[in-house]
């Protein structure tokens, strides 16, 4: 009999679960269990209960992302103190003055020439 009761079980795909007449012959707790769980609203019930207690645990769980040492690692950039590094960190700043001084004393000559016309 629990065999037809499995199968029965298995059978079924909607959210009601499904009830044989040839479940057991004997008076006991498990029938009332069937009848209970097979009433629509003690399922809904026992969702949204389930659902509010997993909100909590969440609500509990949830942490700052913000104060995590891999959030603040990924914003710092490492030191590097090998030679090869510090070098070519060295000529490509230079190179950043470099080119933005030679921008700067183009204009400021060409100020300088303007404002001496002006006079």
């Amino acid at each position: 009999m629990l065999r037809i009761f499995f199968m029965a079980f298995y059978l079924c795909t909607n959210i009601y679960i499904c009830r044989t007449e040839e479940l057991c012959d004997c008076d006991c707790d498990f029938d009332a269990k069937i009848d209970y769980w097979s009433n629509i609203t003690n399922q809904v019930a026992q969702y949204n209960e389930l659902s509010a207690t997993l909100a909590e645990i969440k609500k509990q769980l949830a942490v700052e992302t913000r104060n995590l040492s891999s959030f603040l690692n990924s914003k710092r950039s490492a030191t590097d103190n090998r030679e090869s590094a510090v070098f070519t960190g060295i000529v490509g700043a230079s190179f950043i003055v470099f080119a933005s001084s030679a921008l700067i004393l183009v204009d400021l000559s060409r100020l300088i020439i303007y404002s001496q016309r002006k006079k």
